[in-house]
């Protein structure tokens, strides 16, 4: 039973600092991703190496519908763009909007092992009253890698 008592995690912070050169002071909140969305960026992002028209799309897309807020300004009118706006991705270099995309990924990557084992609040967590920490995230392997590393489990097979 709930108790009326409802849960909603934080949207993730992405920050690039001064290792990251000229994307040093960006940020992006993004709204979490469903397993559903995950696995599409996963299979655009991979299919990036192809560079087809339609993955592109796709992954704008994608990423567009997570967008929560910025800091981006569209670099032909120096004007900030609302990260709410429809298309507000298009207005992103293209290598700025795969940095995004692998950070969002290497995030994902990020969830601490102890999850949902009682541990402790650590700093930055909800539970102890403070807003979530951004997530550093730097020289993750990629997601594909991580995920194609996983056990597969095909219905109505034995283990």
């Amino acid at each position: 039973m709930s108790n009326g008592r409802r849960f909603q995690r934080a949207p993730l912070l992405i920050e690039f600092g001064p290792e990251d050169g000229d994307l040093d002071g960006f940020w992006v909140k993004v709204a979490r991703l469903s397993v559903g969305d995950l696995r599409e960026i996963v299979a655009l992002a991979d299919g990036m190496v192809e560079g087809s028209k339609e993955d592109i799309g796709l992954l704008a897309d994608k990423l567009d519908s997570a967008l929560i807020d910025w800091n981006w300004d569209d670099p032909r009118t120096g004007e900030p763009v609302d990260a709410r706006s429809p298309g507000a991705v298009d207005t992103l270099d293209a290598d700025v909007m795969m940095a995004v995309v692998d950070r969002l990924q290497a995030a994902v990557q990020g969830v601490p092992d102890d999850l949902g084992k009682g541990s402790e609040p650590t700093p930055g967590s909800r539970a102890n009253g403070t807003s979530p920490a951004p997530i550093p995230v730097t020289g993750s392997p990629g997601l594909s890698a991580a995920l194609a590393s996983l056990p597969t489990h095909n219905a109505g097979s034995e283990s």
